[in-house]
């Protein structure tokens, strides 16, 4: 009996029993789960055929330019606004922004700028989704310099235009309520 108690699992509020030598292979790592990267593996079908990829890992890492929609975008995922509007967004939250930054300037998209957390913006500002929303606002790297928010606003504004069925908020995003939010 103990051992049946064992590969007992709790699937929508009811008890049942799961394939035993399933659970064994994947307990001991000797067979992946079918449906382990489902939910990724999804997103990236739909955005491969809906969105313009710029950058692409193969391990996750995925860039896309000026998205349609934020249906497949993991909640709080981080971008950049460059000086024509253009809106690059991770499609998963996976980086950071210097990251994201750095690829995009290899890619020859934007000119990396060094300590550009502590500079008015003149190239890109840095964004984040608020948790699952349809929102874009200020990331919370250029807390250093909150006081730019004319020069923020003129990136918002041209990435509003380029990006109609996006709202944008001249805003320095909240981590600690975004978080509260995504919970």
């Amino acid at each position: 009996m103990k051992f049946i108690k064992l590969f007992k699992e709790k699937i929508d509020d009811r008890e049942q029993y799961a394939g035993i030598g399933d659970i064994y292979l994947n307990k001991n790592k000797k067979m992946k789960p079918e449906f382990l990267n489902f939910e990724n593996d999804f997103k990236e079908y739909n955005i491969k055929y809906k969105e313009k990829i710029v950058f692409n890992n193969n391990s996750g890492f995925i860039i896309i330019k000026n998205p349609n929609s934020l249906k497949y975008f993991s909640p709080s995922v981080r971008g950049c606004i460059d000086i024509e509007g253009n809106l690059y967004l991770e499609l998963h939250n996976y980086n950071v922004h210097d990251e994201i930054l750095d690829e995009l300037d290899k890619l020859g998209l934007i000119n990396y700028i060094d300590y550009w957390y502590d500079k008015i913006p003149t190239e890109y500002i840095t964004v984040q989704r608020y948790a699952d929303e349809n929102l874009i606002l200020v990331g919370e790297s250029h807390i250093g310099i909150k006081r730019s928010y004319e020069a923020f606003e003129v990136f918002l504004n041209r990435a509003k235009e380029k990006n109609p069925n996006l709202n944008f908020k001249n805003e320095l995003i909240d981590r600690e309520e975004e978080l509260r939010k995504v919970k």
